[in-house]
């Protein structure tokens, strides 16, 4: 059935493709047709492999991301990109794996840069059922906003 073409489909894919990155190009250097570069594409689909609910997909794609930096064919920095469009609750479980993956060469610089991209969500606050962010340093609370 379809669900077991999603649960076995897609690891398989992501470890064949690891498999190839040493004959892929630099996607940098790639464009669509619409002059985009191919490789945050790319990247965007694998940060979002790593928030799937089943361990062989986040495993599959944790390797296929290694592989592809280190076989330069996309660059850390467009995997930080791609955490940029999670919610916050994904980039805070998602971004110390990329940050393991890229080797911790510049792990505090890579950790800076990805906590203060958008969002920028606390390490220690939890967001409520009803969207209160409780721990935090926020100016305004959710109650204050939602009074009108």
């Amino acid at each position: 059935g379809e669900s077991d073409y999603k649960s076995s489909g897609i690891p398989s894919l992501l470890e064949f493709t690891a498999s190839i990155t040493k004959y892929m190009p630099d996607t940098d250097s790639l464009t669509s047709a619409r002059s985009q570069p191919l490789g945050q594409k790319f990247a965007n689909t694998m940060v979002d492999c790593l928030t799937s609910s089943k361990s062989e997909v986040r495993s599959a794609a944790e390797k296929l991301i290694k592989s592809c930096i280190e076989e330069s064919v996309i660059s850390v920095d467009k995997f930080k990109r791609g955490l940029e469009h999670l919610k916050p609750a994904s980039q805070r479980s998602v971004a110390p794996i990329i940050i393991k993956i890229s080797g911790g060469a510049s792990s505090s610089n890579a950790e800076k840069d990805i906590h203060t991209k958008k969002a920028k969500p606390l390490p220690n606050s939890k967001i409520t059922k009803r969207g209160k962010t409780e721990g935090s340093r926020i100016g305004h609370s959710s109650r204050e906003q939602s009074s009108t």
